[in-house]
């Protein structure tokens, strides 16, 4: 889940190991500063998304993929079965 509103997460600093945080305007589609919070993951196949209108408008760098990677790896929050799911356990 991705979001701007980011006052509250980093107000909370025992949540930063579960999110990723992307400057503001480090990716085009995103003017604002953004945190990606991996503490729930929500599996919702591609067609579904792309027929409710969702559009792809960018991708993450190799770089920050790796990062996803890692903090998912590692999330305290996130459950074991999401982690099992995504093979990392």
């Amino acid at each position: 889940m991705c979001t701007s509103k980011v006052a509250r997460l980093r107000e909370t600093p025992s949540l930063h190991s579960d999110i990723l945080f992307l400057e503001a305007g480090a990716y085009a589609c995103f003017s604002l500063e953004t945190a990606i919070d991996f503490r729930t993951l929500y599996v919702v196949p591609l067609p579904k998304l792309i027929s409710h209108r969702m559009k792809i408008v960018g991708e993450l760098t190799p770089a920050d993929v790796r990062r996803c990677e890692e903090i998912v790896a590692t999330a305290r929050v996130l459950e074991g079965r999401a982690k099992k799911l995504l093979g990392l356990r």
